[in-house]
């Protein structure tokens, strides 16, 4: 039952009734719909080309601002940077929600390269340090010469609280955590206590101005460090708002003509020699496109703010957002009893609700806690689309020594390729999600594995790079693909931590690099528990939904009675599991 945002469970109905049944929340949901140009005269496209380079040009001034007093805009909200900024710009051609907007975008791309920074910054003190020399002779040093000289660090309490406040601190934080623990904020949390706690005591030691002055020094050094150039928008994309009044997309009332329908954006200029300095007023471009109604939805519901997105020269679509209710399946947490300590006696009832799911690029795409579930990407596929790449690589090289750029013909190539190879792996997706369906899943458990693209390996079957494989495969964007169809289908999606998965024995709980020697196969050095691999991995991530005593420690659970992961330390989480099946 679904009241006003809220949900709670009728107590006339029976266990087996809500089993059976699903109870779902509505939310409201903002997505993004595609429309394609259709006969769009040279003219008008020529307006909208010329007022994405305005916008270019404008945007890439605003950032050379920016880059050059990063520490005095680094804390800037939108609206600071748009009340100091959007008055300095004056341009006829653009409108002042095109220069606002472009300020946004400018300053979203440097709030996320700021954010991404900040877990860069540490401060450490020296600790000691280590001098080797040979001590033999050899052909080219004789024994008693230097070898290595390296200074080693280590963190102190001051340097943690430094590197606090070059992350996180703003001015007024003393005060802040004053109150939080004089309010016993923190009284559930005893790491958290004395951490704060630690904190206040050297802001008030040493002044907090002065703690934050050399805080924040550090923040702008690092971010100088990273980004030796201010960052240059080359591409014409923009985005803004339209000023009509009317529906911004509206059906063709012309039954007899081809065009289905016209996107009508208002704010455009062109030059005028009638007119007083060149350039005369605004007025309305109506851009004709095809439309569907499976797929537009309802054409009135559409947001004013569009984006204009170019290929080169061309208008390659127009993006449009509209707001839709979405039905998100509430989890069903009867499901999660308390299991029997001895892990050979559980209660399969309880299992075979949820399947862990573990995402590899060696072996399967998806390996599942249930072995009749394994789904696989197109290896043909791929291995054509790795010979493309390759042909690519090997192309002529220009008086440098640098590969020259991709003509028109490959660029169209690569897109088609890498159009093929993104259906293919949603389709693996969907197939993972159908066949849950069918054998009665109504909760995935995966991985919340951020699938970092620097894997220096090399993978023997494609001989490519696995960090270039996973980039190949957009399998850093597949958490959120599985989240949008498993949703769509009343299955739920919960994460857990990624540590140890792979290393720890799922029949008795020994965790140990040696327990898996190859890549395929699983040995456990303690009870000799045999398995496959990737089998045993996907059991030990649905594991830590199951057992109570985990899924407590590890997981926080969201409105819609599923799990995210806590943020906790690697050491912590071995801790944790190590403590766990010694007493089990």
């Amino acid at each position: 039952v679904i009241t006003k945002n809220r949900f709670f469970y009728d107590k006339n109905i029976n266990i087996n009734t809500r089993l059976k049944k699903m109870i779902f929340k509505k939310v409201k949901e903002v997505i993004t719909k595609f429309f394609y140009p259709d006969k769009l005269n040279k003219k008008k496209e020529q307006e909208i080309f010329d007022k994405a380079f305005q916008i270019r040009l404008i945007k890439n001034y605003i950032s050379e601002i920016i880059f050059n007093n990063i520490n005095k805009y680094k804390e800037y909200s939108k609206v600071d940077l748009i009340k100091e900024l959007a008055p300095t710009i004056s341009n006829p051609y653009l409108t002042q929600k095109d220069i606002e907007y472009a300020i946004v975008e400018v300053w979203t791309t440097y709030r996320n390269k700021i954010d991404l920074i900040k877990k860069k910054i540490e401060f450490k003190v020296q600790s000691k340090v280590v001098i080797k020399y040979y001590k033999n002779n050899s052909k080219l040093h004789k024994k008693g010469d230097l070898r290595l000289f390296e200074v080693k660090k280590k963190s102190t309490k001051f340097t943690k609280v430094i590197s606090f406040l070059s992350k996180y601190g703003y001015i007024g934080i003393a005060k802040k955590i004053a109150n939080d623990l004089k309010n016993n904020k923190y009284k559930d949390d005893a790491k958290k206590d004395i951490f704060y706690k630690n904190v206040s005591y050297f802001l008030n030691k040493y002044g907090e101005d002065r703690l934050l002055k050399l805080a924040f020094q550090k923040r702008v050094n690092v971010f100088y460090r990273y980004n030796k150039n201010q960052h240059q928008f080359i591409s014409l994309s923009f985005t803004t708002q339209s000023r009509i009044k009317h529906n911004i997309v509206n059906k063709n009332k012309n039954r007899d003509s081809k065009i289905d329908s016209f996107i009508s954006v208002g704010g455009y200029k062109k030059d005028d020699e009638k007119t007083k300095g060149g350039v005369s007023k605004k007025y309305r471009i109506d851009i004709p496109t095809k439309t569907d109604q499976a797929y537009h939805l309802n054409l009135n519901d559409y947001s004013q703010v569009y984006t204009m997105q170019f290929e080169e020269d061309r208008l390659k679509r127009v993006n449009l957002s509209i707001k839709v209710d979405k039905k998100i399946p509430i989890a069903n947490n009867i499901i999660f009893k308390k299991l029997n300590r001895n892990r050979n006696k559980r209660v399969k009832s309880n299992r075979d609700k949820i399947l862990g799911v573990d995402i590899n690029i060696k072996n399967n795409l998806f390996v599942t806690s249930d072995e009749n579930i394994n789904i696989d990407y197109d290896r043909n596929l791929f291995n054509d689309f790795v010979k493309f790449l390759k042909k690519l690589d090997k192309r002529d090289k220009n008086e440098e020594g640098k590969s020259q750029k991709l003509g028109k013909r490959y660029k169209k190539a690569y897109k088609r390729w890498q159009n093929r190879i993104s259906n293919m792996v949603i389709e693996s997706t969907v197939e993972l999600i159908k066949q849950a369906k069918e054998r009665g899943y109504n909760h995935l458990v995966l991985e919340d594995l951020e699938l970092i693209s620097k894997l220096r390996s090399n993978n023997q079957e494609f001989d490519i790079n696995n960090g270039r494989l996973i980039k190949l495969l957009n399998l850093s964007s597949i958490k959120n693909r599985i989240i949008n169809i498993a949703h769509r289908h009343q299955i739920n999606v919960s994460f857990v931590h990624p540590e140890y998965t792979s290393q720890t024995c799922n029949s008795c709980g020994c965790i140990s690099r040696k327990n898996r020697k190859i890549q395929e196969s699983f040995k456990c050095i303690k009870c000799g528990h045999l398995d496959n691999a990737d089998f045993n991995s996907a059991c030990n991530i649905r594991d830590r939904l199951l057992l109570d005593v985990l899924r407590d420690k590890f997981l926080n659970i969201n409105s819609f009675l599923e799990y995210k992961t806590k943020d906790l330390r690697k050491e912590s989480i071995k801790y944790i599991l190590e403590d766990y099946y010694m007493v089990a």
